[in-house]
């Protein structure tokens, strides 16, 4: 059994319509309980009218508005100061037609099939080459640039990393305060500035840390074609939204570490290898056209990217 987190239908689809000629689909007839709602409102003046109207779609019938499998509206206003608006839908579960592609349902495992069959998948990145499929289960780790940013917040996170180390500086003072021995408090005064330095300086230098990676992540975020990214072995896969079966949030806190034991199977494309994560030289002509070392060299920064890394155009992600 596949406990999927992420399938491109898009693919799947194009895949499965070129090889059996089309994109097959079922109706499916689903059981289950009647719903009735019923509605009046009387008010206003006019006069009588009556609106109808029919479309048809193969079996469903659609008086107006909807009808699935029976339902009606009417309307009626008279020449009196009163109008009267009923309306009225039945709809019976058991007779509710659901148009279902047949793909959602079985499309990827068709598609792993044919590539087995075709012996068109690797399962290792040895040697691999660019445009290749690859069906590889490795550990991962989620990462999403959204939650990053937030999190390298440097006011809030250097409040929170010294926030032990500055109670501490302040209990000490008040204690070298207390000292009567003159000799023993001057030298106990010098330790103290020794210590506050030392945090200042460290608080300085996490601080340009983390506003260069906020800066990065800011930037990046503006033309990167997501902000989520699965992370394997050798491997960065980026991952589009709208294919995800959880939010980014709750996979970020569910996956989001490192140091997992667990494993996801991927299966996808590879697109690219990154061969250099170096910053461009500006000063050669055409530099600007080095977009994406540019780009290579943040991630490597940030710590999502390194060289040799394979890019992946991810097609399903499961655990198995």
């Amino acid at each position: 059994m596949k406990d999927l987190i992420y399938l491109d239908t898009d693919y799947i689809h194009s895949f499965i319509s070129q090889i059996e000629g089309g994109l097959p689909t079922n109706i499916d007839l689903e059981t289950g309980e009647e719903i009735a709602e019923e509605n009046e409102l009387q008010t206003g003046s006019g006069r009588e009218t009556t609106i109808g109207g029919k479309l048809t779609l193969g079996e469903l019938e659609i008086p107006l508005v909807f009808k699935a499998p029976s339902g009606e509206l009417s309307a009626s206003i008279k020449p009196t100061i009163t109008s009267s608006e009923r309306i009225s839908l039945s709809q019976l579960e058991s007779g509710r037609e659901i148009i279902s592609k047949k793909l959602h349902d079985d499309a990827l495992k068709r598609f792993e099939e044919y590539m087995e069959e075709a012996k068109l998948f690797k399962t290792s990145i040895n040697n691999v080459k660019q445009g290749e499929f690859i069906k590889i289960e490795s550990h991962f780790q989620i990462v999403d640039f959204n939650f990053m940013k937030k999190a390298f917040d440097p006011e809030k996170i250097l409040s929170f990393v010294y926030h032990d180390q500055e109670e501490n500086l302040k209990q000490l003072k008040e204690k070298v305060s207390e000292l009567k021995n003159g000799k023993e408090r001057n030298l106990a005064r010098a330790q103290l500035r020794e210590l506050e330095n030392k945090i200042l300086t460290g608080k300085k230098n996490y601080k340009n840390v983390f506003t260069f990676l906020k800066i990065s992540l800011e930037y990046m975020l503006d033309f990167l074609p997501t902000a989520t990214f699965l992370l394997a072995e050798n491997l960065l896969v980026p991952l589009k939204q709208k294919f995800l079966r959880e939010s980014s949030k709750d996979l970020t806190f569910k996956y989001g570490s490192k140091n997992m034991d667990l494993k996801i199977v991927i299966v996808g494309k590879i697109t690219r290898q990154v061969t250099d994560v170096t910053l461009p030289d500006f000063s050669q002509e055409y530099s600007f056209l080095e977009f994406g070392e540019v780009v290579n060299y943040l991630l490597k920064e940030i710590g999502v990217l390194q060289k040799n890394n394979f890019i992946v155009s991810p097609i399903a992600i499961y655990f198995e």
